[in-house]
């Protein structure tokens, strides 16, 4: 009895430690190589540079029953000479859009368009089933029939030796923002363009509330306590922000209030919200100096209920780095449901 009782105190105290609830298997999953010709996602390094950067790839819900998964590739066959693309690209880039049904688990739509090789590609949700693809310097507008609607160019400096742009939705869906910086004869000039999401035309000022998703409130600065890995600070409601790095998950209140500093052994890489749901997404840094081309090891996909302050389960990770491979973990929320894609695999939970 007191063997057993010993036991079973071990177990919990090794489970409250290293690991969490899991979550229930996913509704489905599918394999996105076998069935739409993607890559395994992740990050690659070929030769002496990396490729395949994660600003590249991803997946999104355009609503909670559409999914959106993305890639951008590069072509294999040598490529003749030829004028840029609008998007900066030169036909060597690719970026491949997969709508999915996630009740149906088909493809609804796809779309394939030439991009640029370092500046990003991604696809941005915005309002009522509508979103965004941004392909390099363009950015295109689509209705929630996947048509589509408006197209436009970044903010562009004929003078400039280099320029690049951040790009945000506001909370709402229905503003753009284009964060512009050029680099001019060894200044920084830029500045914000403000476009209707949907027309992608310019909005005379800005909108009083329909802040950028992203922006936490001037002022508002956590300082992170462990520096040896990278740390950061997400808005992921108008109302809420999060803090995150080196055994680190805390939520703020707009204004910096702390309202709940969550228990954390390991590295979060990243954090994302919707509704009452938190996903941070934890890793074990590789601190081997001999072995640089070994990435963090991914360890899972945490949930949490921000309404109750409390866990709810997490999504082990199955994929290990490996050298010239860092894997990495690519996941999106909505206010019931979380995708994963994990080398090639797409899940779809109902935590």
């Amino acid at each position: 009895m007191y063997r057993a009782c010993f036991v079973l105190i071990l177990f919990s105290l090794f489970g409250s430690i290293a690991g969490r609830v899991p979550c229930a298997q996913p509704i489905w999953a599918i394999d996105l190589d076998k069935t739409y010709h993607f890559q395994v996602f992740g990050v690659k390094k070929r030769e002496n540079s990396w490729v395949s950067l994660t600003n590249q790839q991803g997946v999104e819900f355009i609503s909670p029953e559409v999914l959106a998964v993305y890639q951008v590739s590069e072509v294999d066959e040598p490529q003749a000479l030829r004028q840029k693309d609008p998007s900066g690209g030169s036909g060597r880039y690719l970026l491949h859009v997969s709508i999915l049904d996630v009740t149906q688990k088909t493809e609804l739509k796809s779309f394939q368009f030439v991009t640029s090789g370092w500046l990003p590609s991604r696809v941005f949700p915005t309002h009522d089933g509508r979103f965004l693809i941004r392909t390099g310097e363009i950015i295109r507008s689509f209705s929630a029939n996947f048509d589509q609607v408006a197209i436009a160019h970044f903010p562009h400096k004929k003078t400039a030796d280099l320029e690049w742009y951040e790009v945000s939705v506001s909370f709402s869906g229905k503003r753009l923002y284009i964060h512009y910086t050029a680099s001019d004869s060894s200044r920084l000039v830029g500045g914000t363009a403000v476009l209707d999401a949907d027309s992608l035309h310019p909005v005379e000022g800005l909108p009083q509330g329909d802040i950028p998703s992203g922006k936490v409130a001037a002022g508002f600065n956590d300082a992170a306590k462990d520096h040896s890995c990278p740390s950061g600070l997400a808005r992921i409601t108008p109302d809420l922000s999060v803090g995150y790095g080196c055994k680190e998950l805390k939520l703020f209140s707009y204004d910096g209030g702390l309202l709940w500093d969550i228990p954390m052994n390991e590295q979060v890489a990243s954090v994302r919200g919707a509704g009452a749901l938190l996903a941070a997404s934890i890793q074990h840094p590789h601190l081997n100096s001999l072995d640089p081309d070994i990435g963090p090891e991914p360890l899972q996909i945490a949930l949490y209920d921000l309404a109750t302050k409390s866990e709810k389960c997490s999504i082990t990770t199955k994929i290990k780095s490996v050298p010239r491979i860092w894997s990495t973990i690519f996941y999106a929320v909505s206010s019931g449901e979380v995708a994963v894609i994990q080398g090639n695999i797409l899940g779809v939970y109902r935590p």
